[in-house]
């Protein structure tokens, strides 16, 4: 962050914690990003927690929205301060003037439950078929699947239900 900072100084220039298993709506993504009109604006972001059970798409029960707090578009003069949260993520400290997303902005594919430095696998009675989100379950066949079956990727087979 201090070398994004050092050089973009005094321009306003976005910054997003991107993590590699997210697959994010490009849309709301952009529309999140429209959010930031100044460099001292920031927009915080959260999406949908999604993991692959015994072949299907389902969402994490107890904790199905995630992001928020860590998952952060800023202006150049609000980027955020980063330090060590768990052995397997970095998160920030305070940080001021964050404006929320109203909608979510990714599917956030999980291998393992991984929940207050405890990584296991997910129990049967954890986990909510994607059917029971509508929106979610809409999104996912008309802007995610497609980019699977282009990649024949092995998660263009999920069941839904």
């Amino acid at each position: 962050m201090e070398f994004i900072r050092r050089l973009y100084e005094g321009q306003l220039f976005c910054v997003s914690k991107i993590d590699a298993d997210q697959i994010y709506f490009t849309r709301e993504l952009e529309a999140a990003f429209q959010m930031i009109s100044g460099p001292e604006d920031c927009v915080s972001i959260r999406g949908y927690n999604t993991l692959v059970h015994q072949q299907r798409l389902m969402i994490y029960g107890p904790q199905p929205v995630n992001g928020g707090g860590d998952s952060l578009i800023c202006g150049m003069n609000n980027l955020p301060r980063f330090g060590i949260a768990a052995p397997y993520e970095v998160d920030i400290t305070a940080h001021p003037q964050v404006t929320p997303y109203p909608g979510a902005c990714w599917m956030h594919f999980m291998k393992t439950a991984k929940y207050k430095n405890v990584i296991r696998e997910f129990y049967d009675d954890e986990v909510i078929p994607l059917s029971q989100r509508p929106s979610l379950r809409e999104c996912f066949l008309s802007r995610i699947l497609p980019l699977l079956q282009e990649a024949k990727s092995p998660y263009a087979h999920l069941l839904l239900d």
